[in-house]
């Protein structure tokens, strides 16, 4: 197992993704989908680096869920006294709250998982979405966009440097 890692070291992480990890770039395309929605859910959350992008805007309603306890312990750290909430839980466990979501964001986790994981987490992030809801995923790979057409429910897949796909 390798020592230095997010687990282990989640301020150095975020250090890192701050300066050569693309958070600015991740940041921009997590805003640029979100169409005013209100309800906002990330999914691989982390320590809250792309949820920075949000804190400027009003009337919103974050939840941030990951499955690493030491990340989300530093994301309750920097967000204390604000309207984010974040969750140590899977997709799998979060998707039997019941809650529904307007915006569903996934930005560059999938590549870190396998694909049994990744569709496990888009099949119950399917159940996260109400009627009009927009999922921005993407990830640092090409070799995303043959898993999300395996996925029943996602309607178009945009690409380009990075995958995209939204659900009906």
């Amino acid at each position: 197992m390798t020592f230095l890692t997010q687990a282990n070291f989640p301020r150095l992480w975020l250090f890192f993704q701050n300066h050569i990890g693309g958070t600015k770039d991740k940041q921009v395309l997590a805003l640029s989908a979100r169409e005013n929605r209100c309800k906002i859910l990330e999914i691989g959350c982390s320590v809250g680096n792309i949820a920075d992008a949000f804190r400027p805007l009003k009337n919103i309603l974050y939840t941030g869920i990951d499955i690493d306890s030491s990340a989300i312990g530093t994301a309750h750290m920097r967000f204390t006294k604000t309207q984010f909430c974040f969750l140590e839980t899977s997709v799998e466990e979060h998707a039997k709250s019941g809650m529904r979501y307007d915006y569903i964001l996934i930005a560059g986790m999938l590549h870190h998982v396998d694909d049994a994981t990744a569709l496990s987490i888009l099949k119950n992030t399917r159940l996260l979405a109400g009627q009009n809801t927009i999922v921005n995923i993407f990830d640092p790979t090409r070799l995303l966009a043959p898993i999300l057409r395996t996925c029943t429910g996602f309607t178009s897949l945009n690409r380009g440097n990075t995958c995209g796909v939204s659900l009906c």
